[in-house]
């Protein structure tokens, strides 16, 4: 049920957006593990744990854009659903096209 991708060296799972939430907060959370082990003290890491937090930091940095566009997109979706019904449809299906046109030629 989920595509997985690899950005800046970090695996990311493109589930839906309660995934992409726990996603963000499973990382986020062993990131601030790894501080409080440390006295929250970046200059006490070690060269593991550095890495660790800079790999977990790029996942987040894509990962958070992600779940910001879910949430517009719906939001978005709604408002024109209100207001053109269902060709409202016909925005991320042009969309869509026009990525995947692109990305042939």
């Amino acid at each position: 049920n989920a595509m997985c991708t690899s950005h800046f060296g970090a695996v990311v799972r493109t589930t839906h957006v309660t995934g992409t939430l726990t996603d963000i907060g499973s990382t986020t959370g062993r990131m601030a593990m790894i501080f409080i082990r440390k006295g929250c003290r970046r200059a006490r890491l070690n060269v593991l744990e550095r890495a660790e937090i800079g790999v977990d930091a790029r996942k987040v940095l894509v990962l958070g854009p992600m779940w910001v566009s879910f949430l517009i997109g719906s939001i978005v979706g709604a408002f024109l659903q209100s207001h053109i019904g269902v060709y409202a449809l016909l925005l991320p299906a042009t969309l869509t096209g026009l990525v995947g046109l692109t990305y042939v030629f």
